[in-house]
């Protein structure tokens, strides 16, 4: 099976003899394995099998499990040099502090687990217990040792222990690499808030009973935000903005506003009262001539939602412009959004109603199934009882009903009679019935309505018509002139 020739004892992992070619599992004439830790640059020629007995994961001078440096001439799948403590030596512990989630040999990165799955994959890997002779014991390692390096089967190392399955977690996976992925370049905004609220916090005086809040943070152009925020004072409550917009201003707090923050300006956002509001009505503004602020006044064209507002120059302008366009963005892309929500929220609502009609058959298959069983289960109980008084009368009921239908003059016959007549006298009775129809007085009333919008529209269409002929006629009159 495995490029042996036949023996005597008919072995399915027979050994070849010495003059054989090499066979897919031969081992080598020293200790190594399928993955040796070999400092050979060049393999040499592969030897009889029968010549070395030493399994991969020996415990000896060379195995996986030691610490020293182990030159070896067999041909391995990947051939390397390498110095490994051993997995069994007196080290410092290891946390693992990802919990929940595959270790190395497919359970959980817990001590626990890797103890006990570690002496099964050693077993399986290293020294299989399946044959009493250690030559087919160092094929099945091998083949074992070839399934863990692709992450395939089970691996057999012991009669009536349970195989150990090999994945692409086990540690011996050998077509395995490791990528790079591109971190986001988006700066965190919950960060940038608090530390917006801590230079806040260091402005307002540091004082432990005044809060600074963050209400809205929206983008007005390529280099400018606007951060809209309030203060709360735990005696007083909510600060006023137009206090607030007094103590930034000052000198001193102003210069810490700019350097730390790196503001432009500060602008109270303060509602207008009554007189606030009549007074910026009544008043023009420097350099706006009262006529043409009462006009614009006048002409405003929502003045319960607008206030005329003076722009001075281009650059005004401009930016006004601006900012209804940040702002019809911003409005846009809360409108994609809200969209994109709904679309969410309308799948949602389509998987719901169809696990909703799923629900509702398997519940009416549920019903009918209750309803056979309680009557299969009423007709077991009372399976050889005699038929009881009430029993008896729905028997002589349901026998007069049967009589009814189907003795002869009654119902099932006078249908029988009248389907008669109708096959073969349709057309004449057809012809000769009364084919008047009777109206409701709700469906009177709709003809009614429905004659009167005919004949407006009529009225309409003529007075049309006759207004088109006069004009035509006042044409045909001015060409004759001509």
């Amino acid at each position: 099976m495995f490029g042996a020739t036949p023996t005597a004892t008919g072995s399915t992992f027979a050994n070849p003899p010495a003059s054989a070619g090499p066979s897919l599992f031969s081992t080598p004439n020293k200790p190594g394995s399928l993955f040796p830790n070999s400092s050979a640059n060049a393999p040499a020629a592969t030897t009889n099998p029968a010549t070395s007995t030493a399994p991969m994961f020996s415990y000896k001078p060379g195995s996986l499990f030691s610490t020293t440096t182990t030159t070896t001439t067999t041909p391995a799948l990947f051939t390397q040099t390498t110095t490994a403590p051993s997995f069994l030596q007196n080290k410092a512990p290891m946390n693992f502090v990802t919990p929940n989630k595959p270790g190395p040999l497919g359970g959980i990165h817990t001590l626990q687990n890797l103890v006990q799955n570690s002496g099964a994959l050693v077993h399986a890997l290293s020294g299989p217990a399946l044959y009493p002779d250690e030559e087919r014991n160092a094929i099945v390692a091998k083949l074992n040792q070839l399934l863990a390096a692709n992450g395939v089967g089970s691996g057999y190392f012991k009669e009536g222990q349970n195989p150990i399955a090999f994945d692409m977690n086990n540690p011996f996976y050998r077509l395995k690499a490791i990528g790079y992925n591109r971190l986001t370049d988006q700066v965190s905004t919950s960060q940038q808030k608090q530390k917006i609220i801590d230079a806040l916090y260091v402005i307002l005086g540091s004082k432990p009973n005044v809060q600074a809040l963050i209400q809205n943070i929206r983008p007005l152009s390529d280099n400018l935000t606007e951060i809209s925020i309030y203060v709360i004072d735990k005696n007083v409550g909510k600060v006023c903005a137009k206090d607030l917009y007094k103590y930034l201003v000052q000198p001193d707090k102003l210069r810490m506003v700019q350097q730390q923050l790196q503001c432009e300006k500060v602008v109270p956002r303060i509602e207008l009262t009554d007189q606030e509001l009549k007074n910026h009505l009544k008043r023009a503004p420097p350099g706006f001539d009262e006529t043409y602020w009462a006009q614009a006044v006048r002409e405003n064209p929502d003045s319960s939602r607008l206030v005329p507002h003076p722009v001075r120059g281009f650059q005004q302008l401009c930016e006004r412009q601006k900012m209804q366009r940040n702002e019809i963005e911003l409005e846009k892309t809360v409108l994609e959004n809200f969209r994109r929500r709904l679309n969410v929220v309308e799948k949602d609502l389509a998987n719901s109603q169809n696990k909703f009609v799923n629900c509702k058959q398997t519940q009416k298959l549920i019903s009918y199934r209750m309803l056979r069983i309680v009557a299969t289960q009423t007709l077991v109980q009372r399976y050889g009882l005699v038929i009881d008084e009430d029993e008896e009368n729905l028997l002589s009921r349901l026998e007069t009903c049967n009589a009814l239908l189907n003795a002869p003059d009654q119902l099932k016959a006078r249908i029988s009679d009248l389907c008669r007549i109708l096959r073969e006298r349709g057309d004449e009775i057809k012809s000769k019935g009364n084919m008047e129809v009777k109206f409701s007085d709700m469906e009177i009333n709709h003809l009614k309505r429905y004659l009167e919008r005919s004949q407006q529209k009529l009225e309409s269409l003529v007075e049309i018509v006759n207004s088109n002929l006069a004009d035509v006629k006042i044409i045909s009159e001015n060409l004759n002139i001509i």
